[in-house]
């Protein structure tokens, strides 16, 4: 029997992975609390802005459902996706999860609401993706690699083998604890935007420079095996800046001086 999918929030990501996951053949159940959302997707029609997204709603509309009910949902499939909204502060800079929120957090709140205990009773994993806008369905389908911090060996072994169905190409698994996965994404994100902003400050120091040309210094920085040309474009966004003060603090920089490695 094939796997029933649910995905819990229909926006860029929730919609492209629930149309993601159809295209490759099997039923999902989306959910939102936007009436609008729900409508469009029963429609055959994309809830959010997103490449190809509309095209792909529409070609998959029979294995595609969707809701306002989250116990339809829930009740209606095998594994279900939580994808919740990122929020950002005036600064742009967007949240997110750190170490030890899924366990300690998430967890009971997930046992007190269903009575049940997590280990026998239900799976939990957190399995971040790493997309980008305007490429999500892509990015989703054919990832360098799926992160998935399991609580237990069954329940990671089970969302292992969703993920090998699901996939357009094979990548590799990374298996670990939530913490170390909550770990892993949060260095990631830290990491990227920090090669971004070198690559802007790059770009500035160029302007400045008679002559100066960043893409000729990127193009040689980037035969650097140790570095990589990828994200080392100057002027992408003047706007990413890492943050790392205590006034406009950075995800990186809450867990170091929360876990007491700064003072």
């Amino acid at each position: 029997m094939k796997t029933k999918y649910s995905i819990i929030g229909l926006g860029k990501l929730g919609a492209s992975m629930a149309a993601g996951i159809a295209s490759r053949g099997f039923e999902v159940i989306g959910v939102d609390v936007n009436e609008n959302a729900v409508r469009l997707l029963n429609d055959g029609h994309a809830p959010a802005q997103e490449t190809g997204l509309d095209d792909l709603v529409a070609a998959n509309k029979e294995r595609l459902k969707g809701t306002m009910s989250h116990r339809e949902a829930v009740l209606g499939s095998n594994v279900s996706f939580v994808i919740v909204p990122t929020p950002s502060n005036q600064e742009g800079m967007t949240s997110t999860v750190l170490p030890g929120a899924t366990r300690y957090g998430l967890l009971p709140v997930l046992e007190e609401a269903s009575g049940k205990k997590c280990g026998p009773d239900f799976g939990l994993c957190y399995t971040p993706e790493f997309i980008a806008l305007g490429s999500v369905i892509r990015d989703f389908l054919n990832p360098d690699f799926t992160l998935l911090g399991q609580f237990d060996d069954r329940c990671g072994e089970r969302l292992e083998k969703c993920f090998d169905e699901i996939l357009e190409s094979p990548a590799p698994c990374m298996r670990m604890s939530l913490e170390n996965a909550e770990l892993t994404k949060l260095c990631v994100n830290t990491y990227v935007t920090t090669k971004i902003t070198f690559a802007n400050m790059l770009a500035e120091i160029c302007e400045m420079i008679p002559g100066g040309n960043v893409d000729v210094v990127s193009d040689a920085l980037g035969l650097d095996k140790r570095i990589g040309r990828r994200y080392l474009t100057g002027a992408l966004s003047r706007n990413w800046r890492v943050s790392s003060t205590p006034e406009t603090p950075s995800p990186f920089w809450v867990c170091r001086t929360s876990r007491g490695l700064i003072s």
